[in-house]
This record gives structure tokens, sequence and C-alpha cells, in this order.
């Protein structure tokens, strides 16, 4: 009898990249989420908050790959949550990076420095108590129960993974480009939109990277992380103002106008600090478009 050599295996379509994705935010959630509950360390938040960040990235960029995958209810319920989480990380980066940067820099005086961190301390309780009631109860149960389901369950009709990926980094990376156009003339809200479709596109790099020649990879998704952060000064000042107006609700009223003139100082500080890393802004977004594309 007649043996002949077994056919090759068929290429892996995109829901693998996409259940694998699904598997390691979930795990990393689960991680951070008992750190939050457990204690107070502010790398709890922020692990929860990326977690579900990269869950949305993956979900958006697999959302058109294949019909009822079920994505966008995942995408829905993990904005829902960050949502709930992002004051809280939003004090925590304000109480401990913003406000000693200030200090170290002479922008406030201690006494107005020490107003702000007595009232922020209180409101940071209350943002953290938030959080974690978002991520207990019935709605994350159920939310975790559709995360295992994704991870679980093959979806019909996913294309082709190699097909899919060059595709979609390619959709990705083009709408940087688009958006990054005359950098220089770019207003805040400008370059806001262009912070989101980097953040799109580094999502997505390092979702399907294993497509790829490793080093082209992670050269790509360096130049996306460099620019960024680069770009990050856009929202920095937004999110300061959001917080000093957290803070001058939750001060008493006695404390309002020392409250007032500190924040006022805060939002000078890291208005200039925005403006010294205008220069790194350039230089990353020249890395950027010199980067190799990947997926050729």
């Amino acid at each position: 009898m007649a043996y002949s050599d077994p056919p090759p295996p068929s290429p892996p379509t995109a829901d693998v990249a996409w259940r694998s994705e699904v598997a390691r935010c979930r795990a990393d959630l689960a991680r951070h989420r008992a750190s939050v509950l457990a204690h107070a360390r502010p790398a709890g938040i922020h692990g929860v908050r990326v977690s579900l960040r990269r869950l949305r990235g993956a979900a958006r960029l697999f959302a058109d790959a294949w019909p009822d995958a079920g994505t966008d209810a995942l995408a829905a319920e993990a904005a829902r949550i960050a949502r709930a989480c992002g004051p809280a990380r939003d004090i925590e980066v304000f109480l401990g990076e913003t406000l000693p940067d200030a200090g170290k820099a002479g922008a406030v005086s201690a006494e107005d420095l020490a107003a702000l961190r007595r009232v922020g301390l209180k409101l940071k309780r209350v943002r953290r108590a938030a959080a974690r009631a978002a991520l207990q109860g019935e709605q994350f149960t159920a939310f975790e129960a559709m995360l295992a389901a994704a991870e679980a369950a093959p979806a019909d009709g996913a294309p082709p993974l190699r097909e899919f990926a060059q595709a979609a980094l390619a959709k990705a990376d083009q709408r940087v480009r688009k958006r990054g156009r005359g950098l220089a003339r770019l207003k805040d809200a400008g370059r806001h939109r262009l912070r989101l479709a980097v953040k799109k596109a580094r999502y997505a790099a390092q979702t399907l990277a294993a497509s790829f020649e490793p080093a082209a990879a992670a050269s790509y998704a360096e130049a996306t992380a460099r620019l960024q952060g680069a770009l990050g000064a856009v929202t920095d000042a937004a999110t300061a103002r959001a917080v000093l107006d957290d803070i001058a609700g939750a001060a008493r009223p006695a404390d309002s106008a020392r409250i007032a003139q500190a924040g006022r100082a805060i939002l000078r500080f890291v208005t200039r600090e925005g403006r010294r890393r205008e220069r790194k802004l350039d230089r990353a977004w020249r890395v950027f478009r010199a980067a190799p594309p990947l997926w050729r």
C-alpha cells in the first residue's frame, strides 16, 4: 500500500491572532485587577487601563475581519470599565508625577503644593473606590465571561492571518501619515487625532508582530511608541486641567483661593513643559517616517 506525504497545514487565520490577544489581555487584566482590589499601588490602575486599551485596539482592528465575532460588544464594555478607571489613574499621575515635578522646578510654593496634595489625596480615595466598583459585580463578571468565550471560540469566515495583517497595518500606517501632514502647523485637536491614530497603529503592530520579521516589527513598534510619547504633551495639559477642576470642586471654601492660585501655577508649568518637548516631536516624526514598512 502506497503512502503519500500529508498535506501541508493550512495557513493560520486572523482569529488565531485575535484569540491570542484576548488571552493576553485577559491574563494581564486579571493580574492588575487583583492588585487594584488588594492595595493602592498606582501600577495596578495603570495596568488595568493598558490591558483594556489593548483589548479595545484589537477589537477595532479585527472588527471588519469577519461577521459576528463579538468584537463590538467587547470593545464597548472595555471602554465603559476604562472610563470608570480613568479618573483614578489621572489623579495618581497628577499626585505622583506632575506635582513633584512642579515642586522640584519651583513652579509652585511649598504651601500651595501641600494644599493641592491634601485635597488630591482625599479625591484619590474617592476615585479609586469608583474604579474598584467597576472591577467587581455582576456586570464585570459578565464581561469576564465574554472574554472567556472570545478566547475559546474560533470565528467563522476569518481571512488568512498574513493577508489580513498586511492590509490592516498598511491602513493604520496610512492613517497616521495622513493625520501627520503639516505637523508643525497642527493645533491641539489635530495633534490629538494624530496621537490616537499612532496609538492604533502601535497596538496593531504589537498584536500582529508574529506575522512579520521580528527586527522589523520591533523597529516599527519602537517608532510608534516614541511618536506616541512625544505627542503626549497634547493631552498632559488637558488632563492636568481636568484634575485641577476636580480638586477645586473637592476643596473646602476656605481653601478655594489658594487652590485656584496653585492650579494656575501648575497649568503654567505643564504648558511650559509641553513646549519644551516640542523638539522631541519633530525628531520622533522623522524616525517614524523613516521606519521600514514591515508589512511589505
